[in-house]
């Protein structure tokens, strides 16, 4: 953990940016009834019945000094899409020298995971091209566990919750994304790392 603070101390550099990555799973479901808008004295009302549609999974890394970042929806919770997300964060930050990637320890978050997205990684090309190009370009922190109130990245995830997918219903990952598309959109989540020194 006090690696992680230290990084929190750094001032901002865009040559060395610190991103912070969380993801969390979402359920779709579809009403069932159509909404009842609301009208003077009288709230909007919703059936309680619903229709599932599956799960699908959102990515999230926002870069907290400068309020840059990235979301990706992907119906899976693999180390292939882990290692998508990690080639969209590099392409954001394609003018750094080298990232620093703060996250928690899931069992997707392993630099192995990079592996698998070019199977077989030593008698693939672009494999050993990209490793070659990128052999310093990341540094991985990992927050110890039960540590959520130190990670930037719920700040988005409670703003969105409370704002957005609490109070909405998405049928499909289009719907959700072009909703998170025009949430976030709206909303800048740029604040002061020494929030998360405070004991």
């Amino acid at each position: 953990m006090e690696m992680v603070l230290d990084v929190y101390k750094r001032p901002f550099d865009p040559r060395n940016p610190v991103v912070c990555m969380d993801e969390s799973p979402k359920q779709l479901i579809a009403e069932t009834r159509i909404p009842v808008p609301c009208s003077p004295g009288k709230p909007a009302r919703y059936d309680y019945e619903y229709k599932r549609c599956g799960m699908c999974n959102i990515f999230i890394a926002c870069e907290p000094l400068s309020g840059k970042r990235v979301v990706k929806i992907t119906e899976r919770k693999t180390k292939r899409d882990w290692a998508c997300f990690l080639e969209e964060i590099a392409l954001q930050q394609e003018n750094a020298d080298k990232i620093t990637l703060v996250m928690d320890n899931l069992n997707t978050h392993i630099p192995g995971s990079l592996y698998e997205m070019f199977p077989p990684w030593h008698k693939s090309k672009k494999a050993r091209e990209f490793f070659q190009k990128n052999k310093y370009w990341l540094q991985i922190l990992l927050f110890p566990p039960a540590t959520p109130d130190r990670n930037p990245t719920e700040y988005c995830w409670k703003t969105t919750r409370e704002d957005l997918t609490s109070i909405k219903s998405f049928k499909n990952v289009k719907v959700l994304k072009e909703e998170l598309d025009e949430f976030w959109g709206k909303h800048t989540f740029t604040h002061k790392m020494s929030h998360y020194l405070a004991s």
